[in-house]
């Protein structure tokens, strides 16, 4: 789950640092949508492991995880620079 949280967190950062004036769907919303699968298949075979596990340890170590995983899915949505790069993109979204 770390591994998995840091990579998200480091093209969370590559997206929140962006010129705003520069942003495209792809560098935001593709790399958003992109980051936020890969961390939620991590979050899925941990929870599998919680719910499947025989040994005791490993359940618990997978119900960690998965509240590691659930706090930091709350904390992107208050990524303000990721917020305002994904704005930058609204404007050319609505010219086609």
């Amino acid at each position: 789950m770390k591994q998995a949280i840091d990579k998200a967190n480091k093209t969370l950062d590559q997206i929140g640092a962006q010129d705003p004036g520069k942003v495209t769907f792809q560098s935001t919303i593709v790399a958003l949508d992109d980051l936020t699968y890969e961390a939620s298949i991590a979050a899925s075979k941990a929870t599998i492991i919680k719910q499947t596990n025989t040994n005791g340890a490993m359940r618990t170590a997978a119900e960690n995880a998965v509240k590691v995983f659930q706090d930091w899915a709350v904390g992107v949505d208050y990524r303000e620079d990721v917020y305002k790069a994904a704005q930058g993109v609204l404007p050319t979204l609505t010219r086609n």
